[in-house]
């Protein structure tokens, strides 16, 4: 005979089904194929038996006292030492189950057996409810098992040789064989009038068989359930597979009965259940007429250290097996008649926390349950509203329990995308037990929202909006206003995105004028993290732009008024412009007037924040434009803004001594933006992508750091270079630009990013066919790996040298001289720029160069018939500047120092010009008579 169960272990989560194979069939609702035949003969307890004997009341009392005597002589082959049996012990434990498996299984068979001569009547219904009843007696309940029997799971299934294992699953199949026979009987045989005895205490005397055997098992089980809670800190609900399955068939067992007699349900027998064990119901025989040997007394309350905790646990684990009960038989649960228990344990909990008598951590456990529990029934309006009767209440709440981390507090540090992703993560991802209650809260609702229909949304939405006045919007702390947002944001998610975003901004609207900086940079986080809801969803709410702008213009006035408090409103203006950072499809009004105004009034340290987050804002836009997401006009309107309020910034500042590097990065993005200039067709805009590049890469005015860096960046871009190959002599100018570059950047021994760029540059420069004929032509070698960039300028400069000693006309030296003009012609104006910073690195570095240059090629960069010509002006400027020469002596000491320690290779560099010559000779004289006064000042 085959056993119900074949045990899998230990059950910390729903489990594979632990049934038989053949007693599947049965369980699948097959449970007319096993038939008895009338004839036939079978061996039983260590008798030969007709099957007809099942119907003798006779054979069947006598059946049932062997029953009893088997199951105390395998009760008393436990060891409760754990240790196995022998072979042949196990061999006799497994036999003596397997008969009584065997006689309870006939015993059924015969409410399934078709004979002519054979019938039921109520005398043997009556018979069979009291054998029924002794056999009850007699096992007694399964948490009364000693303590060693109901561990008695293993995972080697029936083959196990332990004896507590067989007495563990003889009893749970006995409770399952009884609760089918009574089944059977009283479904089978319904126009019978019998006898129904009483057998247990606390229930009605005239409830059927089924509903106290039912019951009776149903409070068993749970007590075993409640031992377990309390062993296992709430992980496992079970004892073993086995006792799973138990309340799966016990389950499925009342409902069938419920369909067939149209009483009660699983449901409401568990509703009963519930109340009981919080109503703290003592069952107890006072006031009974029943003697106490004929009736099973339950042991008293469900013990548990939290009894409205563990009905919540409970619940959620039941209602996942009334679930996987249905399933299992290929049917649709009934889903939307199950929640008046919930809503009994949410009106309990809701009071008790108003009382005092629940803390937020027994909060938590209720609701994450509850979610698990919810999410597996239809939504239930009623659900949400119970809770946001209770939230409602509690916003300015941080939810903590004391002692405990504060991981579950909601954070007021997020930024746009984290509290974006965070809202979304509560929506898609399963409940987390360390969220706290208020999460829970917004997880449950979640689920709720997302399978209620359209009026249901609607008619939720309004009981949420109702709780909101002014006063109410006034009381919010900052805590408050992170749980409000994480509400609407959660509702925005879900439901129709314009109707909350619309709503919240009324709300915002009532306290507007009363707001705190703390306030107001939480709430103009949270306006943007609904503008990327809105984006993500391709809707538009132009109120919402406006309303930030208006924020972020107050947040300007008193950024300028602020004083001591600037630091505070500057991190608004920064939240302001992480906003921007982060959105794809930025309204035009948002990149307004006072975006311009503060570019303006920023100092050096925010300067650089705030540049930042401009050029990830205007990569964005670029990446939109090039992916063709977006409407012509709406690139219009977004280009023209970017151009009137940060372009002319931009090309201003990057002009002064020291300007921040992300202006060579925006000045970049500007240039792209120039090249999409005949697709968007922004009016008003003159800049074309070549008058970008002479003007950041090549215009002397420009800071050497800006235009080494905007240089080296878009020589990177091979779509860019297309486009400078358009400009006429651009390698002059490349070559040029380098030199300026050298000249104002220092030379050190640890790569920064300003040398890198500029090493860059150097290595465009190489590259260019005209600088490699220069080289070439004077018999050099080209460089090669340019760790300093500026042994590439002393090449050219010794290239043009040695070119110069190897001109046999005046026209090859004219055409020379052209060349070292149009190369090193504004070395006065990049000198002067270094002059004007005083920055001793830079100094000496311009100076070694220049000084050099002249020694090298002062016959290139001096002609009689100029007064102005290169050379005249690096003496007249970077040499003898006014401020020597006025005898003021107001000439910076370390320039002074500089000239001092380069001076002689100047002189030697005139040297080398016509000894006839004047002009040379009277500047020869006065630089050597200047310097050496000034050496003995």
């Amino acid at each position: 005979m085959q056993f119900i169960f074949n045990c899998t272990g230990s059950s910390n989560a729903m489990c594979e089904s632990s049934f038989s194979s053949e007693r599947s069939q049965w369980y699948l609702g097959n449970g007319d194929t096993f038939l008895l035949n009338y004839k036939d003969r079978i061996n039983l307890f260590g008798y030969t038996l007709a099957c007809g004997d099942f119907f003798c009341q006779t054979a069947v009392d006598n059946l049932f006292s062997l029953l009893r005597q088997h199951i105390t002589e395998l009760e008393s082959t436990i060891d409760f030492s754990g240790y196995k049996q022998t072979e042949n012990q196990a061999t006799e434990l497994t036999s003596k189950r397997s008969d009584i498996a065997s006689f309870l299984t006939l015993l059924k068979a015969i409410f399934t057996t078709r004979a002519e001569h054979i019938s039921i009547d109520a005398d043997y219904a009556s018979f069979l409810n009291g054998k029924i009843k002794g056999l009850l007696l007699h096992v007694g309940l399964l948490h009364h098992l000693p303590r060693s029997v109901q561990t008695g799971y293993s995972q080697e299934g029936n083959s196990c040789s332990a004896a507590k294992f067989h007495v563990w699953h003889l009893h749970l199949e006995m409770r399952l064989h009884l609760l089918e026979l009574v089944y059977s009987l009283e479904t089978k045989c319904s126009g019978l009038s019998y006898t129904v005895p009483t057998v247990c205490s606390g229930l009605s005397e005239d409830c059927s068989m089924f509903a106290q055997i039912s019951s009776l098992l149903l409070w068993d089980l749970t007590y075993l359930t409640a031992r377990q809670y309390s062993k296992d800190s709430g992980n496992s609900a079970f004892h073993c597979s086995c006792v799973q399955q138990l309340w799966i068939s016990l389950i499925r067992l009342s409902d069938d009965y419920s369909n067939e007699k149209g009483l009660d349900s699983f449901w409401i027998k568990f509703h009963h259940l519930i109340q009981l064990i919080l109503d703290d119901v003592s069952f107890s025989s006072e006031g009974q007429e029943i003697e106490m040997s004929d009736v099973i007394h339950l042991s008293g309350d469900i013990q548990a250290d939290n009894k409205l905790v563990f009905c919540f646990w409970l619940l959620q684990h039941v209602a996942a097996l009334h679930s996987q009960c249905f399933e299992n038989r290929g049917q649709k649960e009934p889903k939307s008649n199950n929640h008046f228990t919930l809503l009994s344990l949410l009106e309990r909990v809701m009071l008790a926390q108003s009382k005092g008598a629940a803390g937020e951590k027994e909060l938590r456990t209720c609701l994450f349950s509850c979610e698990a529990t919810a999410h597996l029934w239809e939504p239930n309006i009623r659900i949400v509203e119970t809770l946001w009767d209770h939230f409602s209440k509690k916003l300015n709440s941080s939810f903590l329990v004391p002692g405990v981390s504060v991981g579950g507090i909601a954070s007021v540090n997020k930024s746009v995308p984290e509290w974006l992703h965070t809202v979304r993560q509560r929506i898609e991802k399963p409940a987390n037990r360390e969220q706290n209650s208020f999460c829970l809260f917004l997880k449950l609702l979640a689920s709720q929202v997302q399978r209620m229909s359209e009026n249901e949304t609607k008619r939720l939405k309004g009981r949420f909006y109702s709780k909101f006045h002014h006063r109410k919007m006034s009381e919010l702390t900052e805590t408050g206003w992170t749980n409000f947002f994480d509400l609407f944001l959660t509702l925005a998610l879900l439901t129709d995105t314009q109707d909350v975003t619309c709503k919240m901004l009324d709300f915002l609207d009532m306290v507007l004028s009363v707001l705190a900086d703390g306030r107001c940079t939480h709430i103009v986080r949270a306006c943007f993290v609904l503008l990327l809801i809105n984006e993500s969803k391709d809707t538009e709410v132009p109120l919402l732009a406006l309303k930030l702008q208006e924020y972020f213009t107050s947040a300007f006035r008193q950024l300028l008024n602020s004083g001591r408090q600037r630091t505070q409103w500057y991190s608004l203006v920064i939240q302001y412009l992480e906003g921007l950072e982060h959105l794809q499809d930025i309204p035009p009004s948002l990149i307004g007037e006072t975006l311009k105004k503060l570019l303006s009034e920023c100092r050096e340290q925010e300067l650089s924040r705030v540049l930042i987050a401009l050029t990830n804002a205007l990569n964005n836009f670029l990446e939109r434009i090039h992916s063709g997401k977006q409407a012509a006009q709406t690139k219009a309107l977004q280009a023209a803004a970017w151009w009137s309020n940060i372009f002319p910034f931009v090309k201003s500042h990057a002009a002064t001594l020291t300007p921040p590097s992300q202006l060579a990065e925006l000045a970049i993005l500007f240039s792209r933006l120039a090249l999409y200039q005949p697709t968007i067709q922004v009016p008003c805009v003159r800049e074309s992508f070549l008058s970008l590049f002479n003007y950041f890469g090549l215009n002397e005015s420009v800071s050497a750091s800006i235009s080494a860096q905007y240089l080296s960046s878009l020589f990177e871009d091979s779509s860019l270079v297309d486009h400078v190959k358009l400009e006429c002599d651009v390698e002059t100018r490349l070559i040029q630009a380098l030199w300026k570059c050298c000249l104002q950047t220092p030379v050190h021994g640890v790569m920064t990013p300003r040398s890198m760029h500029l090493q860059n540059l150097a290595r465009v420069v190489i590259s260019l066919p005209k600088f490699q004929q220069e080289i070439l032509a004077a018999g050099l070698q080209l460089p090669v790996g340019p760790e300093n960039p500026h042994n590439v300028i002393m090449v050219l400069i010794t290239a043009l040298k040695r070119r110069w000693s190897q001109c046999c006309n005046l026209l090859e030296k004219r055409n020379l001289q052209l060349k070292a003009e149009a190369y090193f012609g504004s070395t006065a104006k990049y000198g002067v720029r270094v002059m004007k910073g005083g920055n001793v690195d830079e100094l000496r570095t311009m100076y070694s160069l220049v000084s050099r240059l002249v020694k090298n090629c002062s016959p290139l960069l001096y002609s009689k018939i100029r007064s102005n010509y290169v050379l005249v002006e690096i003496i007249n400027t970077l040499v003898l500047p006014q401020s020597v020469l006025s005898r003021k002596f107001l000439l910076h000491p370390a320039v002074r120092v500089a000239i001092q320690q380069h001076v002689s290779l100047i002189l030697e560099g005139l040297q080398t010009l016509d000894k006839q010559d004047d002009y040379i000779q009277q500047q020869h004289k006065n630089i050597q008579t200047t310097w050496a006064k000034l050496d003995t000042a």
